[in-house]
């Protein structure tokens, strides 16, 4: 049977585009310009998915979404603002996925076919989670958020990790905006070095999003249960860590909370690290405030400590920790209170790691935790191209 798709979109030349790639696939496409020529057909109920635009001529289109026969079909949302705000309206209208403007025809074909799949998924398989996730066990859990590995009927059954929200008592409202903030985050980046997003949803008020799950163990584990890295392996870290900070950051992203744990070796292999947990992210442009310390005390950059909201050289300090863990095999102050490191990781310096090192791969790491953020490399970029001359074993000069 071919899938009936709604589409309500004003920008002609998107609405266009939409329904060439759609009809193209060999869908059958309605598509309107404003919310009164669609309401008769989105009340009847008669389709498979519905794409909305949420700025039209007459209306809001989430108002749409609220007209479809419980249970009839799948929203998504089709929008160029992006805002955290516009992204839990949609949901809190019953959308079951977001989509930023501009996306293209590759990615629009492969979330139409998703929620399509997932729809059928869900008809078939009434017990299982959200409608389609069956549940196998608990990867961890933080702060407001519980990971799961779960089979995905939406995807052919493909394992997936699945995180939902889990606010603590009086926190609702900041650990949504967070767990928001991290799907957005995560759902921006395409990356191998940054863990990949496959849906979002929200059901009965519960909030989740899936990404891929990732075969390994994090850094944390891996240096506790076999020791320190030599210098070559956390140089093959080092570089798979600068790569993906690059590329966050190139998107005005800080990620605030590096460390071991929050590193996952893809396959086991140290060369393949992939970072986790954006809970704690941050657009660069958003307005700086002073306020409470965001982040793990010791991988926190003392600015952090100070009340500074963090930046991309923060970050950096917090890899130059993560690799000093790496290549000792414990914190930079093993023992102290909480009150003691706090002032140590506030005034520093942070010592050298002990054992044997190459001048100039100490040089750098000196380079990446100096107390100055000024004094650290300007961006992740700079600190790969000092690594680069590090293994040519050429001068290093910061």
């Amino acid at each position: 049977m071919v899938a009936r798709i709604v589409v309500v979109e004003d920008e002609a030349a998107i609405r266009l585009s939409v329904v060439r790639a759609l009809s193209g696939r060999g869908y059958a496409v309605a598509a309107f310009e404003r919310i009164a020529d669609a309401t008769p057909v989105v009340r009847a109920g008669d389709f498979d998915l519905l794409l909305v635009d949420v700025e039209l001529p007459d209306g809001c289109g989430l108002d749409l979404i609220g007209m479809i026969p419980e249970g009839r079909a799948p929203a998504i949302v089709m929008s160029a603002l992006g805002s955290e705000r516009d992204f839990g309206r949609g949901f809190a209208a019953g959308a079951a996925d977001y989509m930023g403007k501009p996306f293209t025809a590759p990615e629009l074909l492969a979330r139409v076919s998703r929620h399509l799949a997932r729809a059928e998924a869900r008809e078939g398989e009434p017990s299982l989670v959200f409608g389609r996730f069956q549940l196998e066990k608990t990867l961890g859990a933080g702060g407001y958020g519980r990971v799961f590995l779960a089979k995905d009927a939406g995807r052919g059954g493909e394992r997936v990790a699945v995180k939902v929200l889990v606010p603590p008592p009086g926190d609702e409202q900041d650990a949504k905006r967070r767990f928001i903030r991290e799907t957005l985050t995560l759902a921006r980046l395409a990356h191998p070095g940054v863990v990949r997003v496959h849906d979002v949803g929200e059901k009965d008020g519960r909030v989740w999003f899936s990404m891929e799950h990732l075969a390994g163990e994090t850094l944390a584990e891996r240096i506790l249960r076999d020791g320190p890295l030599g210098e070559h392996e956390a140089r093959a870290l080092a570089r798979g860590l600068l790569d993906a900070l690059a590329a966050i950051h190139a998107q005005g992203i800080v990620h605030r909370d590096l460390k071991p744990a929050n590193i996952i070796l893809r396959g086991g292999r140290v060369a393949e690290p992939v970072l986790i947990d954006f809970g704690l992210s941050r657009q660069q442009t958003e307005r700086s405030t002073t306020g409470t310390p965001v982040g793990t005390l010791p991988f926190m950059a003392p600015e952090v400590l100070g009340g500074a909201p963090g930046d991309a050289r923060s970050d950096l300090f917090g890899l130059g920790l993560t690799l000093r863990f790496a290549l000792v095999g414990e914190d930079v102050f093993p023992g102290l209170g909480t009150l003691a490191l706090a002032r140590a990781m506030s005034t520093g310096p942070i010592p050298a790691p002990p054992g044997p090192l190459s001048d100039a791969f100490g040089r750098l790491l000196a380079w990446l935790v100096d107390m100055d953020p000024g004094s650290r490399p300007p961006a992740a970029s700079a600190a790969a191209r000092a690594l680069e001359a590090v293994e040519r074993r050429e001068p290093l000069t910061a």
